[in-house]
């Protein structure tokens, strides 16, 4: 085994421990952890690896799919029908959401893994993703986020054409009293 994936099996062995006290359970075959949080609802940890010489970057991110919004984002989105059921809702790298470089991890062998460990299983930061997925498992939260002062840049949903679609579809489900002002904004910012 090489050292890479010695990382990323250390890695994953010492979440999935902490993650299934909270009813998450690995993806088979995927650097990925969820939990089913409702008919409509799934909440997901990703791991996402990368080599770099003898260290291995570790980036969390943290997401969730609601099914409602994703079923009304996939009637025009053009994404193929295998890959549509795997788009998030609301999500983002988690050095990004909670402002904290230390989410970005640099792993070696000797020590990272067990700093990773550390950091990632440790009561803040599994408290902090548990609360971010109850939060945006409400489409309200995820209208409010997004719809509330539309031209300020979140984390949750950084890429723009995405955040624009969402937005829309949650001011629909939430039934958002539109102006002018709100609709203007939201299409400026989609606006390549």
């Amino acid at each position: 085994m090489t050292a890479f994936a010695e990382i990323k099996e250390q890695v994953h062995s010492a979440l999935a421990a902490a993650l299934a006290n909270r009813g998450f359970k690995a993806e088979k075959g995927r650097d990925r952890f969820t939990r089913k949080a409702g008919p409509d609802i799934a909440h997901r940890l990703d791991l996402i690896f990368n080599r770099e010489q003898t260290l291995t970057r570790l980036h969390v991110h943290v997401s969730i799919r609601i099914n409602t919004i994703e079923d009304i984002f996939h009637r025009t989105s053009g994404y193929e029908k295998k890959y549509q059921r795997d788009t998030p809702t609301m999500g983002g790298a988690l050095d990004a959401i909670k402002g904290d470089p230390k989410y970005d991890m640099t792993l070696d062998a000797a020590t990272g893994v067990e700093r990773g460990r550390r950091i990632l299983t440790s009561p803040e930061t599994l408290d902090f993703c548990e609360a971010w997925h109850q939060r945006f498992s409400q489409i309200k939260e995820i209208d409010r986020e997004l719809n509330d002062d539309p031209y300020r840049e979140t984390p949750n949903r950084p890429m723009l054409w995405l955040r624009c679609s969402t937005a829309t579809i949650a001011a629909h489900l939430v039934a958002r009293p539109t102006s002018r002002n709100w609709f203007r904004s939201t299409v400026s910012k989609c606006k390549p």
